[in-house]
């Protein structure tokens, strides 16, 4: 794994301690030697304009989403009512989204026309296998932490965060930026999750 350390443009940035917390995207990690999760599922997820309802839906089944589920949030935007409507699978996220907008229950409460672009985004469910290296610390997504059973990854990425920060003032107080030392990071959150 090579040091901590972005490239611009026009040079390197230099840091005592990175944090890394880019999210479901990667880039950064190939550069950084990091590798990536194992392990993928799928996000589709559309805003639409939607007959006006207080409820949170949510439905299971191969059809909605192989291996997951769908849902649909209700919400206002400049006072009209609209959803956000969008589902996860191992597959194909896009195409099964589009199946659940022409689908009975919701066709039926969609504004006019189909929306054309879909919001996606993979969310890991494997770790990865190092968070932590010299001057480096991963945290949330970026490094895989994510709850297996709704793909979700607000709590572990507020825990990684604290965990993450703690770490970080211990190594800055003492001024030790090892990997050694930077993966009692890795113990903690493993420790907890």
């Amino acid at each position: 794994m090579r040091t901590a350390g972005a490239r611009p443009e026009n040079g390197v940035i230099r840091g005592r301690l990175l944090v890394l917390a880019t999210g479901a995207a990667y880039h950064l990690h190939r550069e950084l030697d990091l590798g990536i999760p194992a392990r993928f599922v799928q996000t589709a997820q559309v805003e639409v304009d939607f007959a006006d309802t207080a409820e949170v839906e949510v439905y299971f089944g191969n059809s909605v989403a192989p291996g997951s589920f769908g849902w649909v949030v209700p919400m206002r935007r400049n006072g009209q009512p609209r959803a956000r409507i969008g589902l996860v699978t191992d597959r194909e996220a896009e195409g099964y989204l589009l199946r659940f907008l022409q689908s009975a229950p919701i066709a039926s409460r969609l504004g006019d026309g189909m929306p054309e672009r879909f919001h996606r985004r993979p969310i890991p469910l494997a770790f990865l296998a190092q968070t932590f290296g010299e001057r480096l610390l991963v945290v949330g997504d970026a490094a895989g932490l994510t709850k297996p059973t709704t793909a979700g990854g607000i709590y572990y990425s507020l825990l990684s965060a604290e965990l993450a920060a703690s770490t970080a003032q211990r190594a800055t107080e003492g001024q030790e930026y090892s990997a050694k030392f930077l993966s009692q990071y890795q113990r903690a959150w493993k420790a907890r999750s």
